[in-house]
């Protein structure tokens, strides 16, 4: 079954908030530890990147219903321009045939004052035609003269009728393109509607999951800033200080896409314990080069290059906290509360950028020596 037909798919968002409700409301009845955030935090992450899927592919049904849309109604103003086209020759033709009417009226009137006079010479007999001319010649030339004149008058009014025929021939023509223009104009309209409505609902639930994803991100980062106040609890007594040799201390803005010679973005705990290490000679190029990102991977990481992780704590030791989404790192700088606290330092531990030094339990950390 396609995911998208699944019966509950339209409540999934609201299924998931539901399930955090729940896991919420067991955090408070047990007291909230920094990995308690983590399933929160797993589970609106995962909503975000499936929200943020389907506003990538509303956005996209939105482009190429733009792009459709907008090839119709390059269609459908040809139509209509097509239409009053074939409007003004249908008008042109009337008009012309109008006058081609006008003037077969009028030849054919000619013709009927050319038959009367032929009408009223034929009714003298020829002695008396020519008894009223002066010579043959005279008389011949007046029977040539009627003769002639209702030839070409015969053949105006066969050319006038035959040049209305064909006026009629193309008007009906015109007609019927006309119609066929305004049925096709129709069709573009309907269709012009169809992916109108279409792209509004579809740019409407685009902007919808933009919501979703922006009212998720927002819950996102309130877990994220719980969860880094739960990673700071562990801890006690956190100062903070300018006062540090760290070199990127006042790089802006933060976060920052500058990396350091290790690797590692600037002003995170992972860049700030890489380069105390290094200051200490005992730097972490010998676990090779270009470590995870994540601190809480860092013992892994070091395991696989036989350095020694356990839980029990030494002076200029890389202490890990790895609860939470990313993990912590610091650097500790002495054993203090006969054995049970370390006093570290740190960089970005609640999320800020900024160094700092505070007491942790040692039971709450990793050691990599």
């Amino acid at each position: 079954m396609n995911k998208k037909s699944h019966p509950l798919y339209p409540f999934r968002h609201l299924i998931v908030v539901f399930v955090m409700m729940l896991i919420g409301a067991a955090l408070l009845y047990r007291g909230v530890r920094a990995d308690d955030y983590q399933p929160l935090i797993d589970a609106v992450s995962k909503q975000i990147q499936a929200n943020q899927a389907i506003v990538s592919q509303k956005q996209a049904e939105g482009d190429t219903l733009d792009n459709k849309l907008a090839a119709v109604r390059a269609d459908l103003a040809a139509a209509k321009a097509n239409l009053e086209l074939t409007k003004l020759l249908i008008g042109q033709t009337k008009a012309q045939k109008s006058a081609t009417t006008k003037e077969l009226n009028r030849q054919t009137d000619l013709l009927g004052q050319n038959i009367a006079v032929v009408y009223k010479q034929g009714g003298i007999s020829p002695i008396e035609l020519l008894a009223g001319t002066d010579s043959l010649s005279q008389y011949v030339g007046k029977q040539e003269y009627y003769s002639s004149l209702r030839r070409k008058i015969d053949e105006n009014v066969a050319s006038i009728r035959d040049a209305k025929r064909k006026l009629e021939v193309i008007e009906t023509q015109l007609k019927i393109r006309e119609n066929e223009e305004k049925l096709q104009s129709e069709k573009i309209t309907e269709k012009e509607t169809a992916l109108a409505e279409l792209l509004t609902k579809t740019r409407g639930e685009e902007k919808a999951y933009r919501e979703l994803v922006d009212n998720d991100k927002t819950r996102l980062a309130t877990l994220r800033a719980q969860q880094s106040a739960a990673i700071a609890a562990q801890s006690a007594g956190r100062e903070y200080s300018s006062t540090t040799e760290y070199p990127w201390a006042g790089v802006e803005p933060f976060p920052s896409w500058g990396v350091d010679p290790w690797g590692f973005y600037y002003r995170q705990c992972t860049s700030y314990a890489a380069w105390r290490r290094a200051n200490l000679n005992r730097p972490i190029q010998a676990w090779g080069f270009l470590g995870p990102a994540d601190a809480k991977e860092w013992p892994k990481w070091a395991k696989q290059f036989n350095v020694r992780v356990d839980d029990q704590p030494e002076v200029g030791a890389i202490g890990v906290y790895p609860a939470g989404e990313y993990g912590h790192v610091m650097v500790v700088e002495a054993i203090v509360s006969n054995g049970k606290q370390v006093l570290v330092s740190e960089f970005n531990a609640n999320w800020d950028g900024r160094y700092s030094q505070s007491l942790w339990p040692v039971s709450a950390l990793v050691f990599i020596h």
